[in-house]
């Protein structure tokens, strides 16, 4: 046993006080067992954390294990606690305890506690040992009962047995003695005859402990003391030290010698003479109980039963010794079969009174011979059945007999038992034999129900339940609902090979399916589509079972479920597609009105700019209209890409279209990109500015001049591009600075969030423009503060 080597608090379990793990469950584990302390049953009660290691008792636990109940309070080691136990007892605790600390559950064990007084007591601990949800142990509680009764009817009952075993009287004797000896952890038991006198006792062989020695021979009573005159009486003897006794303190130097101080002669009486005396000796003090005592008395009374018996035996057979010999192999075997038959075999009187019972009678029943014998089974019979009995009763007394005769007689702990009676009438007496049908005709019962139950859900089920012979093929049976299900009569299944009602585009799957279960594998989902008889197929979800040459199937059905799962899924799909139409109807509306406001914007700036700086309407006009004309050719690329976004090599090759006669006056690198609306058509008509200042005073003036356009994007999403003229006429910076310079320099880095700047080389124009890639600005019914357009005024 596992047990903690530091001292673990005790504390009384139903102390208010209880610690904050302890459950609802184990406060109401507390209150029943109250209740059976109250009731008597229990003589003490434990509670041990196996977490904590905290070993919790009641103050009737303390008393049963001989500790201080004060100390219940106080803490107490619960190596301690086990230091109680017997010696010999402690191994096999310890064992029990593991066992069902590692195990979980149920528990219980009996061993002997030493008590106050230094005795060793018989207790019985019944307890339940709770896991964890991980299988952890968590906590043990349990019960003490006082198991010293009990355990002595046990012991009775084995000596019952034993004793019939026996023949030798002093064997018999000695038997007695020892099982009067351990049972009460004695130090010598002896069994004793008296002489005629009543004087002298004649031990042949005495039971001892270890260490004891033996007093067999003949011994003076009154040596020992005046007791032996209640002994002569009848009357049992009973002292608990024989030192302070007044029948034996005179002699206690004689019982020091024996090693004897406690002591208990219990007499046998022969008509009103001393027959035998059984000695119980203890060689220290001993406080005897009545039930120690009465438990004494009852081995020897039925040990002398058996000793009495085998003696008229033996005079039996000594004055009828002839006579035995013939009639011994039959009496054997007679009395062989009365006590070993398992039937119970009885004789009775005319009236029903029992004078005969076997051994049988007590095994199946639990009552003892003598609670039967002398009575009649009225008191045993269920209330139904006591008309019907003693009706069959007279009818037998009356010179009938009885075959195959039903009733139910209440055992002593099984409720009652239906019993099968055969009996015959033979000179006033009834001799019966009864088997004891109970559990046959239960099993017949259950057999019945089972049946029913299994005929009623055959009969009703709305699965489609079959029976096929594995070996051709064919239904044996079904159930009516393929009926239901199909339309086809049971007749024109039955015999007919499954296959027959397959659809033909099934029958390769169903075959495999059929052979996977003939191979021994069941199989738990499979679908095939089966024939109707008004025509049509029912799709059948399958689970079958194979059993010897016999395959077991149950059909559901889901011909309806297939139609409305798919049925579903195309209304999920057209809903589906219809919100998706609609949220592209809705954002294709939106982009619309956010392109045509900001282009109106865009138009509205670009004409108010170019008049306010054009230096004569006509210029102004054709300004305007070249603009308005680079604008429309980006939308219409915008408009090609769904106005969502295009590729900056579209942009600038759209812008430079109208500018250019051949591609070879300009180099154009950069890598792919996505421009959004805005940003595309910000730099399409920065590239028309750009390149209509080349055509009117930079690179594409003259024949020679060439444009080179480039752009790139950075890992951290940095954009750059570049405009570079070279080969035109010297440029010189302008005076003053027109719309097209803010244009490039302001209003269309804002598309980018970053910067323009234009420088006049002597190689030829120069523009950057610096900032990052833009996404689509979400549609808003106001221009975007950061891509602003230009002003009016």
């Amino acid at each position: 046993m596992n047990l903690p080597t530091k001292t673990v608090p005790i504390v009384n379990l139903m102390e208010p006080q209880q610690t904050a793990w302890q459950s609802d469950a184990a406060l109401a584990d507390a209150d029943r067992v109250q209740l059976a302390l109250a009731a008597g049953a229990i003589i003490g009660t434990w509670f041990w954390d196996i977490q904590a290691d905290r070993f919790t008792i009641d103050e009737a636990f303390a008393a049963a294990f001989g500790l201080d109940p004060a100390l219940s309070s106080e803490g107490i080691p619960l190596a301690q606690i086990v230091a109680t136990v017997h010696p010999d007892d402690q191994a096999g605790l310890a064992a029990a305890i593991n066992e069902a600390v590692g195990r979980g559950g149920a528990y219980a064990h009996e061993y002997r506690v030493r008590r106050h007084t230094g005795r060793y007591h018989w207790l019985e601990a019944n307890g339940r040992v709770e896991h964890g949800p991980d299988g952890t142990p968590m906590r043990f509680s349990g019960v003490l009962i006082d198991a010293a009764s009990r355990r002595l009817e046990r012991i009775l009952r084995e000596l019952s047995e034993r004793l019939r075993s026996l023949d030798d009287p002093q064997d018999m004797a000695l038997l007695a003695s020892e099982t009067v000896g351990k049972a009460l952890d004695l130090s010598r038991v002896a069994y004793g005859d008296m002489d005629a006198a009543g004087r002298h006792i004649v031990i042949e062989q005495d039971w001892l402990a270890d260490g004891q020695a033996s007093l067999a021979g003949t011994h003076d009573f009154e040596t020992y003391g005046s007791y032996i005159k209640a002994l002569r009486r009848g009357e049992d003897v009973v002292i608990d030290d024989v030192a302070t006794d007044p029948r034996t303190i005179d002699q206690a130097a004689n019982f020091r010698s024996i090693k004897v101080r406690s002591l208990a002669n219990l007499p046998l009486m022969d008509r009103d003479h001393l027959k035998v005396v059984l000695c119980l000796n203890q060689d220290g003090p001993r406080v005897w109980s009545s039930d120690e005592v009465l438990f004494a008395r009852r081995v020897m009374d039925r040990t002398e039963v058996e000793i009495a018996r085998r003696a008229a035996e033996h005079r039996l057979r000594e004055l009828n010794a002839d006579l035995e010999r013939q009639v011994a192999a039959q009496t054997a075997e007679r009395d062989r079969i009365w006590q070993l038959c398992s039937d119970m075999l009885g004789v009775a009187d005319d009236k029903g009174v029992w004078l005969s019972i076997n051994p049988a009678w007590t095994r199946t029943l639990g009552w003892r011979q003598e609670e039967i014998v002398g009575h009649t089974s009225q008191w045993m019979e269920h209330p139904d059945d006591v008309a019907k009995t003693r009706a069959e009763i007279g009818h037998l007394a009356s010179g009938h007999e009885t075959f195959e005769f039903e009733n139910r007689l209440r055992s002593k702990d099984r409720g009652y038992r239906t019993l099968s009676w055969t009996a015959v009438p033979e000179n006033g007496l009834l001799y019966c034999i009864a088997r004891d049908v109970t559990d046959e005709r239960a099993q017949e019962a259950a057999i019945a129900e089972q049946t029913a139950q299994q005929d009623r859900t055959w009969r009703f089920s709305p699965d489609l339940l079959s029976v096929i012979d594995m070996p051709s093929g064919a239904f044996d049976r079904v159930n009516p609902a393929w009926m239901t299900a199909l339309g086809w009569n049971i007749r024109e299944i039955e015999g007919k090979p499954y296959n027959d009602f397959v659809h033909p585009d099934d029958v390769a799957a169903s075959l495999t399916a059929f052979e996977r279960v003939r191979a021994g594998h069941p199989v738990l989902q499979f679908e095939n589509r089966y024939r109707m008889k008004a025509g049509g197929w029912r799709r059948l979800s399958w689970v079958a079972f194979p059993e010897g040459d016999k395959l077991y199937s149950s059909a559901r059905d889901i011909t309806t479920e297939t139609e409305q799962a798919a049925a579903l899924v195309d209304a999920n799909e057209l809903i589906a597609a219809k919100e998706r139409a609609e949220r592209q109807q809705r954002e294709l509306q939106n982009e619309m009105a956010h392109r045509i406001k900001n282009t109106l914007s865009m138009v509205k700036a670009i004409v108010s700019q170019t008049m306010r700086h054009a230096e004569t309407k006509q210029e102004a006009a054709v300004t305007i209209d070249q603009r308005i004309a680079a604008l429309s050719n980006a939308q219409d690329l915008l408009r090609q890409t769904t106005y969502s976004s295009a590729t900056i090599h579209e942009v600038v090759r759209g812008a430079l279209k109208v500018h250019l006669e051949s591609d070879d006056r300009v180099t154009i690198k950069g890598v792919r990109l996505d421009l959004p609306s805005q940003a595309a058509l910000g730099l399409s008509l920065a590239i028309h500015e750009l390149a209509t200042n080349a055509t009117k005073y930079g690179a594409l003036s003259n024949d020679t001049g060439h444009i080179r356009i480039s752009w790139r994007q950075g890992a951290d999403g940095a954009f750059r591009f570049e405009w570079r003229e070279e080969g035109g006429p010297e440029v010189v910076k302008p005076a003053r600075r027109g719309f097209g310079s803010r244009l490039t320099n302001q209003i269309v880095p804002s598309y980018f969030e970053g910067s323009g700047e234009t420088a006049f080389t002597p190689e030829g124009l120069c523009y950057v423009l610096n900032g990052k890639l833009p996404t689509e600005t979400p549609t808003s019914p106001e221009p975007s503060p950061r891509r602003p357009v230009a002003d009016h005024g």
